[in-house]
């Protein structure tokens, strides 16, 4: 997050703490106030919409060599981020619901992995 806030022009929370406990990493940030999609208007849904595509290519811009981004560390919502591969850059704020492959729906996590296992052995 701070990278993120140190980097773009992106609004982030502000990160306060973070501690591990058993072994699961708990961030400790600020809480910001808002209306989920389902609360807007269409015309308003298309204004955040139009944001966050924004936002994604601000992401994109970004660069790094590790797949874990300049800081070695992973992102936990990464299939938000820039770090990924283009065929994986599906947008998902548009998808009502999870962000799991549906019945009928083909699930590429195998695919993902492949390419992540191919690059770090290369």
């Amino acid at each position: 997050m701070q990278f993120i806030a140190g980097k773009t022009n992106i609004p982030v929370p502000k990160l306060h703490a973070c501690f591990e406990d058993g072994g699961v990493a708990y961030p400790v940030m600020e809480c910001v106030s808002g209306e989920t999609m389902s609360e807007l208007s269409a015309d308003d849904r298309k204004v955040v919409e139009m944001e966050l595509e924004g936002f994604l290519w601000t992401l994109r811009a970004l660069t790094s060599d590790a797949w874990n981004g300049p800081s070695g560390i992973a992102v936990i919502d990464w299939e938000y981020v820039g770090f990924y591969p283009v065929e994986f850059g599906a947008q998902y704020f548009r998808r009502p619901g999870p962000l799991v492959a549906f019945e009928g729906e083909m699930d590429d996590t195998g695919d993902l992995l492949d390419i992540m296992s191919k690059d770090l052995a290369e």
